[in-house]
């Protein structure tokens, strides 16, 4: 009862006075997605064509990037394919074209994800908002209710003073996915252990090490309601994992940094796709559109920020999508559904004394370095990696020495390092480039 009651005062009062400060109105757009999560396929398919006909327009009139682009055709889903599809490389070669809003009064979001090319998009607070929002209703789906009290693994280096404040307020235990030693999981496994947490959220691959970690201890006695991932391949070996050290089920979300929220399980199993926020294309190599149930490439159009309008983004990853005359979901939601996503095996850097490093421990620390513009680690033993690397301005050796203390501060180790320079990094056969690569799977697994 009284957890009840925190959770109604934390989104009756305390969220939306926090939306009054920072702008933005995180709450309205979660009351909006929970409403229309529940739409008709009818309802959704005419609530995404005129999302998707007034950013199409905006863009043109507004978009100084659209502005010499054929004029609009009746039927958006059309007109769109009109649009140049958008790569990390063309976004960095035409930002200012691409703003609506001088980018100092916006909100900067790394697109380095795992792909390791560098690049920033931009927008408002309301799209910020609206991002969150999607990511709270996705948390529902697993029973989550604003305040339940969460263990989260993630990559920010310093909460702060803000964060730390919505980690307390939102009953968060926040855990770095960087120093994923078995001595430090060991000791976040014994205090979850007398302070029981309802929900496991965080990257794919440091649950399952915190899984697998627990298992290996023969800590049995630490239960989750529901456990909810991102950010990595979320693989069966991952879930079943998860399912036997924690006894709980798993929903994956999938999205990418660059604020296209894309699609997330029910607990029915079924991916959804977010329509009402992003349209989504599953093209060939050539941009063509694949019949459903076909493998394409995946390009994400942003229906809400008006900021910088991101249409067609080259996501850089393999999916199927399901016909749409397949079987409704159980769960009762109508959206679009997608039948897998392909990607790539997120391999992860071991060292011999046992510490691991997931492929977010590298780009939390490259995405901020301009002088190095993509990069790859390669790993072919237990007592060194080598880091592939494209320089950018103005590199020099004070950008390895800074790199290298950086990763031997969050590691905590020293870890033979080769850097070896590159004019190209080939990208994997979905195109998107590779950031770890491992020969020693056998090993990990």
């Amino acid at each position: 009862m009284l957890g009840n009651f925190y959770n109604q005062i934390l989104e009756n009062v305390v969220l939306p006075l926090g939306d009054k400060i920072e702008g933005g109105g995180c709450m309205p757009w979660l009351r909006q997605y929970r409403k229309e999560q529940w739409f008709s396929a009818e309802q959704l398919r005419d609530l995404q064509y005129n999302r998707l006909s007034n950013i199409l327009e905006y863009a043109r009139t507004k978009v100084s990037f659209y502005k010499n682009f054929p004029a609009s055709l009746s039927d958006p889903f059309e007109d769109i394919k009109q649009f140049p599809i958008l790569s990390k490389a063309k976004i960095n070669e035409n930002l200012d074209q691409l703003l609506t809003v001088p980018k100092e009064k916006l909100i900067a979001e790394s697109s380095s994800g795992s792909s390791g090319l560098q690049g920033t998009v931009y927008m408002d607070r309301s799209a910020q908002a609206s991002l969150r929002a999607m990511q709270l209703l996705w948390f529902e789906w697993s029973g989550y209710r604003i305040g339940d009290s969460i263990l989260q693994t993630g990559m920010s280096l310093q909460r702060g003073f803000i964060k730390g404040m919505k980690d307390y307020l939102l009953n968060t235990a926040y855990i770095p996915a960087f120093n994923l030693e078995p001595a430090n999981l060991e000791s976040i496994l014994r205090v979850v252990g007398k302070n029981p947490r309802q929900y496991l959220f965080g990257y794919a691959s440091s649950l399952y090490v915190l899984a697998q970690t627990a298992i290996d201890l023969g800590i049995s006695t630490i239960k989750f309601k529901y456990a909810v991932s991102w950010g990595d391949k979320m693989f069966s070996h991952y879930r079943e994992a998860i399912r036997r050290a924690f006894g709980c089920e798993t929903l994956d979300l999938y999205g990418c940094s660059e604020g296209a929220m894309i699609a997330a399980q029910c607990p029915e199993g079924q991916f959804h796709l977010a329509t009402n926020q992003c349209y989504i294309e599953v093209v060939d190599d050539e941009g063509q559109p694949v019949p459903d149930g076909n493998i394409g490439k995946v390009l994400a159009t942003r229906l809400d920020n008006f900021a910088m309008p991101l249409i067609r983004y080259y996501v850089g990853d393999l999916v199927e999508m399901e016909p749409l005359d397949h079987k409704r979901c159980d769960c009762g939601r109508q959206m679009p559904l997608l039948r897998r996503v392909i990607g790539r095996d997120t391999d992860i850097v071991v060292t011999r004394s046992g510490k691991r490093m997931i492929v977010h421990f590298f780009t939390a620390i490259f995405e901020h370095v301009a002088e190095i513009c993509q990069f790859k680690v390669v790993q072919k033993n237990l007592d060194e990696m080598e880091i592939h690397f494209i320089r950018n301005g103005n590199f020099g050796q004070a950008t390895i020495a800074k790199l290298e203390n950086q990763i031997h501060s969050h590691l905590q180790e020293r870890f033979p390092i080769h850097w070896v320079e590159k004019h190209q990094i080939s990208p994997t056969s979905s195109g998107k480039p590779q950031i770890v690569q491992s020969f020693l799977k056998q090993t990990l697994n």
